[in-house]
């Protein structure tokens, strides 16, 4: 991957093909000169019908959820990357499990009742930490503190849903596998109670909020901070992925991309110690 992202940087501007927004496979087509040689990479799996890729651009059928897939083709290099998640519809979303004060409320435990509650209630908060930080190592590679400070994080302005966000790497044709985030899609509220049956929803990763709480806390959770794990949100208007990666040379390479998702339209950043260089497109939107 990270000699994939390291190759043929430009700083100038790309030509930006059409995005193509689509529930099903197309035949595609590869017209746009500076995205050819990744638009082809891409043609020839979707003609072979790879079922990795597939999945990553179709998603599986699943009535409680929706899939969105941002094909996004590097130009000048054999290159692009598969932007996917799916948005879960409104019944799939619930308050925080439990507030401070119903582990209050059982903190007594010389009563039997009192310490099964408080027992059951630990263990269905360990179980959404663990997973919404991809932590199931021993010794954890996350502090209980800053799983802690995450639970309490909560609002109850929002309704909440698990899931990942990937972003898939593909180079000459090769998958190379992806960087994710584990977090939480939120809506507010209020949206229980609507007509609508998608309201709008956003989605902020485990480690994409370690990176936010460090910022408005100064680094206060800063040793359980993975820069090289990615960090990814998703808001109303756009898409933020950001990771770091050592480069060939050995060198550590910053890597963001934002994506709009409504017209796919994309920007790469990569910032080493010679600078920084982006490059620019459109993604192909499936839904």
């Amino acid at each position: 991957m990270a000699a994939a992202q390291t190759k043929g940087l430009s700083a100038a501007p790309s030509k930006q093909p059409t995005a193509n927004a689509v529930r099903t496979i197309p035949a595609v087509k590869c017209v746009d000169h500076d995205t050819l040689a990744a638009c082809k990479s891409f043609k020839e799996l979707i003609d072979v019908r790879d079922k990795g890729l597939l999945a990553q651009v179709l998603g599986t059928l699943n009535e409680d959820q929706r899939h969105t897939a941002y094909v996004c083709f590097r130009p000048n290099a054999d290159t692009f990357s598969i932007v996917e998640f799916s948005i879960p519809r409104l019944k799939s979303y619930h308050p925080q499990l439990f507030t401070q004060d119903d582990f209050a409320r059982y903190a007594d435990d010389t009563h039997p009742t009192n310490a099964l509650m408080r027992a059951s209630m630990e263990q269905q908060k360990k179980m959404e930490e663990n997973s919404v930080f991809m932590d199931f190592s021993d010794p954890p590679a996350v502090s209980q503190y800053t799983k802690d400070k995450w639970y309490q994080n909560h609002s109850k302005e929002f309704l909440y849903s698990p899931n990942i966000v990937s972003d898939w790497r593909y180079q000459d044709g090769i998958d190379m596998g992806p960087v994710m985030d584990m977090g939480e899609w939120r809506i507010f509220a209020s949206s229980k109670n609507g007509k609508q049956n998608d309201p709008p929803s956003w989605f902020l990763g485990g480690y994409a909020w370690i990176e936010r709480y460090n910022g408005q806390h100064g680094d206060e959770l800063i040793r359980d901070e993975d820069p090289k794990h990615g960090h990814i949100n998703v808001d109303m208007s756009s898409i933020q992925i950001h990771y770091k990666f050592e480069n060939p040379a050995g060198d550590m390479v910053d890597y963001t991309m934002r994506i709009h998702r409504l017209t796919g339209r994309f920007v790469e950043s990569f910032t080493g110690p010679y600078g920084t260089n982006s490059e620019s497109g459109t993604c192909m939107i499936y839904r």
